[in-house]
């Protein structure tokens, strides 16, 4: 692996490490991958990392937050934000798109954006945690209140 130098090279190589269900895998990220490349080095490691199954999101290391990478130009801010920090290691997790809401009887997708939904008269909210490190959802279940 090459050091950080000034303002960054574009063959510079982090190395990525990855968790996904109690397991850790590592790999090599380069300058200019796409989300898709990202997606192809892990689905090497581990069959079950596609962009079908997962979300892929990385810890935004000045902040200590998630940040899922939606798109190539994700992938190109997390490289360089860590550049910019002079960092070599990216901490990323990859999170089954779909949970199954038991109140709701429903799958909910996985989004770090919120959604804003309409509440009927009568409608219950079911607060529901996704992941224990990701914002609740509110699940709804509509249905008369009487006797």
């Amino acid at each position: 692996m090459e050091t950080v130098s000034g303002s960054g090279s574009s063959n510079f190589t982090f190395l990525g490490s990855c968790e996904y269900k109690d397991e850790l895998y590592m790999i090599s990220i380069c300058n200019g991958f796409s989300l898709m490349e990202l997606f192809l080095t892990l689905g090497r490691k581990c069959e079950e990392i596609s962009p079908q199954n997962v979300i892929l999101q990385y810890l935004a290391p000045h902040r200590k937050l998630y940040v899922t990478l939606n798109e190539d130009d994700d992938v190109r801010n997390m490289t360089h934000l860590h550049t910019c920090m002079r960092l070599t290691i990216i901490d990323m997790r990859a999170v089954k798109k779909t949970k199954w809401c038991p109140q709701c009887e429903q799958d909910q997708a996985l989004t770090t954006r919120p959604k804003a939904i309409a509440v009927s008269q009568g409608a219950t909210l079911f607060p529901y945690n996704v992941a224990a490190q990701s914002a609740p959802i509110m699940c709804v279940r509509v249905g008369l209140l009487g006797p």
